[in-house]
């Protein structure tokens, strides 16, 4: 069990690490100026805060799959345990993907203060009439 769940992470941090590379060559216009030591210093910080964010976005999965519920080893529970550890990786993928588009538009990574920009926008309601 310790086993897959070390494989899980670090194949999460093998996504988080694609979509820093996506991010990068996405925006190379943004860091030209960036060198190869300054490349190798962004990862590795990179990288720690991935481990960070994926230790919390997994904490639910983690504490589902660490603690000894008797119910740990059912089918059902394993079934709801990996769409759930799916779901949440997926949307975290997909959010910092998002991230790398956005990023041409505010020159900044995305933070909370994304959804205070568009709290008072009717996003759609404008749109479809």
């Amino acid at each position: 069990m310790l086993l897959l769940l070390l494989c899980l992470i670090s194949l999460c941090l093998l996504l988080f690490l694609a979509c820093r590379v996506i991010f990068l060559w996405e925006n190379s216009s943004f860091f030209s100026d960036l060198t190869f030591s300054g490349i190798v210093r962004i990862f590795r910080g990179g990288m720690r805060f991935d481990f960070s964010a994926i230790c919390y976005i997994n904490a639910v999965y983690l504490l589902g799959m660490l603690f000894p519920f008797p119910f740990r080893m059912n089918g059902l529970h394993q079934t709801i345990m990996k769409w759930l550890f799916v779901v949440v990786n997926g949307i975290a993928v997909v959010s910092n993907l998002m991230d790398t588009v956005y990023f041409q538009y505010i020159n900044r990574r995305s933070t909370i203060s994304v959804f205070k920009e568009f709290k008072d926008d009717n996003v759609g309601g404008n749109y479809w009439y």
